[in-house]
């Protein structure tokens, strides 16, 4: 393994594929069961009307959701494991390994023309998942095939590890990872939930929800919560502030299943001075993509970063100024504030301004957030960045969206925001052999993020609703076979 800093240039996606998906199993099971957390992600190969993704009733939303989990395919999967290790007061190391998984499914199914264009433009080598994808089916188990070196094979030993599973906006994921490695989806949402919360039995974690409702972040689509975690918790470096810091193994030189993706931050803001002189696309900078072809404003993330944290500390010194204010007047005598004249209007004005902009919630994504650029992980993810000049990383000639490389930027934003809202032990507080319960944050666990709505999706047993009798029984086929 090799240290980084926590300011990383590039981390390492073992790609998989059928030819080498034997080879990699052990190590890919191995990182599962000993990782403290997982993230996954999934590229899918459509998403359907995307007024079906916004409808108020979650009964009828979960009902259309499963139309299109059944009609659609992964085409890719995403594994990021995350192995808490304990180092120092102000410092949480993470052991990192990541793998991208190419799949293919076996029986028909529906693509859509902005899907797949998304995919072609950010590089998705569509020659290589129909001439070596992992073959998988939908549904139920079929026959001994619980033995089997399968990628259902791979989400059950998940399921089994009993660790966190981290996702970014997972409602639609958990949909399609169930229905397309586990078994057939139940009839109810009240069911779904029920099953969700005996499958993970670790806990759910979406950033999403935690960009929005934890964090407090001006936006939450996945490209911007991991450059503001990484930015963040490059400033935290700097200051001496307690920090993540992440390691990767090492690979040979040239090694031609292994994907490098370029994550370097500008050492002044004097390579972005151009960009900041023009106007910040609003568009992007809140959802995460544009509908023009040829946007003549700003598209860059650490612009619009810069913009939001100019605001966030504007918006700071206006609260310190009205509390500055209501101090001084509360030190007046009950004379002086008879005589005293009534506020002016506009400074009344920004008191009520100032209390609604400390209360607003994060700007919420809507339907902007599932189109076109967002067809397949309905996370809004972009290619990131771009390598310094002089920097090691060469240019990748595919882009940098993949269900791997966004399993990572979930897993490090999960990281990130534990780091500043949860606890992690210190070295020696975690008893040898025992997993992380939580981090500090079982009050966010089990909750998902809902587009257009201001609540999140609660994972949980309820009194009204059993398991589904599908899930009951491939349960105890999982349970049968890690007893053996």
């Amino acid at each position: 393994m090799s240290t980084l800093a926590s300011s990383f240039e590039k981390v390492p996606v073992v790609d998989v594929h059928r030819n080498n998906f034997r080879s990699f199993w052990p190590s890919i099971l191995f990182a599962c069961k000993d990782a403290s957390f997982i993230a996954v992600d999934v590229e899918l190969s459509g998403l359907g009307p995307r007024k079906n993704l916004v409808v108020k009733d979650l009964n009828e939303r979960y009902k259309l959701v499963c139309d299109v989990a059944k009609t659609r395919a992964v085409l890719s999967l995403g594994i990021s494991c995350f192995k808490y290790k304990p180092s120092s007061r102000k410092e949480s190391q993470f052991a990192v390994q990541t793998y991208n998984i190419t799949t293919l499914c076996d029986q028909d199914y529906m693509v859509e023309p902005a899907a797949l264009q998304f995919l072609v433009e950010h590089g998705f080598d569509f020659n290589k998942q129909y001439s070596k994808g992992i073959l998988y089916h939908t549904g139920p188990d079929k026959g001994s095939e619980i033995d089997d070196i399968s990628i259902r094979n791979l989400f059950g030993e998940i399921l089994m590890s009993c660790k966190p599973v981290v996702v970014h906006n997972g409602f639609i994921d958990m949909a399609f990872l169930y229905q397309h490695f586990y078994t057939n989806l139940p009839p109810s949402f009240s069911q779904f939930l029920v099953d969700l919360s005996e499958m993970y039995k670790g806990g759910l974690f979406d950033t999403k929800y935690l960009a929005e409702f934890t964090a407090r972040m001006p936006s939450s689509y996945l490209e911007y919560v991991f450059r503001k975690c990484l930015r963040d918790n490059s400033n935290h470096t700097a200051c001496e502030e307690r920090h993540i810091t992440l390691t990767f193994q090492e690979y040979p030189d040239g090694s031609r299943f292994v994907e490098y993706h370029p994550c370097t931050l500008p050492e002044t803001n004097q390579g972005i001075q151009t960009e900041h002189k023009k106007k910040i696309c609003h568009l992007y900078s809140a959802f995460g993509f544009c509908k023009k072809s040829n946007c003549e404003d700003s598209h860059d993330l650490d612009v619009i970063l810069d913009a939001d944290q100019t605001r966030t500390e504007q918006k700071k010194k206006r609260r310190r100024r009205k509390r500055k204010m209501k101090t001084e007047e509360g030190q007046l005598d009950e004379e002086s504030k008879e005589n005293e004249p009534s506020p002016s209007p506009v400074l009344e004005s920004d008191s009520q301004m100032d209390a609604a902009e400390a209360d607003e919630p994060p700007r919420k994504l809507g339907k902007a957030e599932n189109g076109p650029a967002v067809s397949m992980t309905n996370d809004g993810g972009l290619a990131l960045g771009k390598a310094n000049e002089n920097s090691s990383v060469s240019p990748r000639q595919h882009g940098s969206h993949r269900a791997g490389f966004d399993a990572f930027m979930t897993g490090f934003a999960l990281a990130c925001i534990v780091n500043e809202q949860g606890k992690f032990p210190s070295e020696g507080e975690e008893e040898e052999g025992r997993q992380l319960e939580g981090f500090g944050m079982s009050r966010e666990a089990n909750k998902l993020a809902l587009t257009g709505k201001n609540i999140p999706m609660l994972i949980m047993k309820s009194s009204y609703a059993k398991s589904s009798q599908a899930h009951r029984e491939k349960m105890e086929r999982l349970s049968s076979s890690e007893g053996r």
